[in-house]
């Protein structure tokens, strides 16, 4: 499924999951093969159990304890298992369940054989003749109307490398794995001539809220930025919590700078953003959370001009005090090649995620999270490629 697994929120009773080893008999006493098991994410769904959860499977897991099950108790219904892909999960038991429901939701939580792939292509085939036309969106959350959550993105027919794909993004970067990069060169926005952080044009970027994340588009008035590698700058997406994780833990926030070469390809810049009360936001963050404020504290209805549609909405945003602020840290980041986070998914996508967050005010991050709620796509399975720094 991609790298992680998302428990249902309709099990009425918090079920026990169990971790064994893929491919073995449960009581043939393998040892666990992975040094990595993770237990969720998100700091409120975080718990003394959840904790103690973790502890005892990294623990079994690193002393390669002759292990024949590790039981996770009382799991919290809404809550993401990142797994690797030598192990198995198998739910102990789902009340309120009944068998099939049972059966098929193990199913989706197994690590696709050949023969499970065969059968969801099949049910992927029944479902787009029986129900396709009635969930034509994607989206974040589950149980909306005509919209499909990550997990079933892949359902839609263009988006079936949301699951198949090998090669997904986001994923979870571990530092200390990461190899270094002798061909990474510092990333640096030219906007014409001039380094962007120099230039003098007027903004004319618009933004929007799409219904996935707030975006800021249309840089020609910044002198059409692009990287120094000849990327154009095409689009800005704000995800709360952060998408991509650093040793499995999110930032509160993550910026996206997608670019896009003349050729089609797709190189997308990332910054993490940490939020704080005695924090201050970057000059360019702070006057895009002036568009969301008159959206969500504002009586009057009408001083929210934010919609779907693409407008100049401030003059408090330009890409020059964002290159600016960039500038200090942009030499160095992890890299890596994956995919766009968001269907159809495709591949080929490098990413660079810079090492150094920036910091950010409180109400700023509540503002921009109010409007987007989470809308993180889990992250996805590393498989065999190479994540490297500079």
């Amino acid at each position: 499924w991609g790298g992680s697994v998302e428990l249902e929120s309709f099990i009425e009773k918090a079920p026990e999951v169990q971790l064994a080893e893929a491919g073995s008999s449960m009581m043939s006493g393998s040892p666990l093969q992975s040094r990595e098991v993770q237990l969720d994410s998100v700091k409120p769904l975080l718990s003394s159990l959840a904790t103690s959860n973790l502890a005892a499977v990294s623990q079994a897991v690193e002393e390669k304890k002759n292990t024949k099950l590790i039981t996770l108790h009382a799991v919290p219904t809404q809550v993401t298992l990142t797994v690797p892909e030598d192990v198995t999960v198998q739910l102990a038991s789902l009340p309120g369940l009944d068998k099939t429901a049972r059966a098929s939701l193990s199913q989706e939580l197994s690590q696709a054989s050949d023969e499970e792939n065969e059968r969801f292509e099949k049910f992927r085939d029944h479902f787009n003749s029986t129900q396709g036309h009635l969930f034509t969106k994607w989206g974040y959350k589950k149980g909306l109307p005509g919209v499909l959550p990550p997990s079933l993105w892949f359902l839609h027919d263009g988006w079936l490398k949301c699951r198949t794909g090998k090669s997904q993004s986001p994923i979870d970067i571990r530092p200390g794995h990461a190899k270094g990069g002798s061909g990474l060169l510092p990333l640096k926005w030219m906007c014409g001539k001039d380094a962007c952080e120099k230039s003098m044009g007027k903004s004319t970027s618009r933004q929007a809220y799409d219904g996935h994340a707030f975006v800021v588009d249309s840089f020609g008035g910044d002198g059409a930025p692009a990287l120094s590698s000849g990327y154009a700058l095409e689009k800005i997406a704000i995800h709360t919590p952060s998408e991509h994780t650093l040793d499995g833990l999110h930032y509160d926030m993550e910026v996206q700078l997608l670019h896009r070469s003349g050729a089609g390809k797709v190189k997308v810049v990332s910054i993490f953003l940490s939020a704080g009360a005695g924090n201050k936001s970057p000059s360019w963050l702070a006057g895009l959370a002036e568009v969301v404020k008159p959206c969500l504290v504002s009586v009057d209805v009408t001083k929210c001009l934010l919609s779907d549609t693409p407008r100049h909405l401030t003059d408090a945003f330009s890409f020059s005090s964002m290159a600016g602020s960039l500038a200090p840290v942009a030499d160095h980041y992890f890299s890596y090649e994956g995919s766009l986070s968001t269907p159809p998914c495709a591949e080929g996508v490098e990413w660079n995620v810079l090492r150094t967050p920036l910091h950010m005010s409180q109400d700023d991050w509540t503002l921009f999270s109010a409007l987007e709620g989470k809308n993180d796509r889990p992250t996805q399975f590393l498989r065999d490629r190479t994540v490297f720094w500079v």
